[in-house]
C-alpha cells in the first residue's frame, strides 16, 4: 500500500469555501457549464464542456480541478408566466 503525506497547500492554491443557500434560493434551478477546467462532485469528474442542472440544493460542494471557470445561470422553478408549452401544447 502507498501513502502519501500532504503537509501544505500547493503553490497558489486556491482556497476552499463552502455556502450555505438561503431558502428563497431553493426555489430556483441553477444551471453551471463548465468552460475551463474540471471539477470532482460526489466523487464523479465532471470536464469543461459539462452542463450541470441542480434542483433542490441547500449546497453545492466540489472540489476545482486545474483553474476553474463556470458559467452560471439562475432561474426560477415555475416563471410568473406561461410557458410555450403551457400556452400551445
Amino acid at each position: 500500500m502507498d501513502l502519501s503525506i500532504i503537509d501544505e497547500l500547493p503553490k497558489d492554491r486556491i482556497p476552499i469555501t463552502t455556502k450555505t443557500v438561503n431558502k428563497d434560493r431553493l426555489e430556483k434551478i441553477y444551471s453551471l457549464f463548465i468552460t475551463k477546467g474540471s471539477i470532482v462532485y460526489e466523487n464523479k469528474n465532471y470536464e469543461m464542456g459539462t452542463f450541470i442542472k441542480l434542483e433542490n440544493e441547500s449546497s453545492f460542494n466540489f472540489k476545482a480541478i486545474d483553474k476553474l471557470e463556470v458559467f452560471k445561470v439562475s432561474s426560477p422553478k415555475r416563471p410568473s408566466y406561461l410557458t410555450y408549452f403551457e400556452r400551445f401544447i
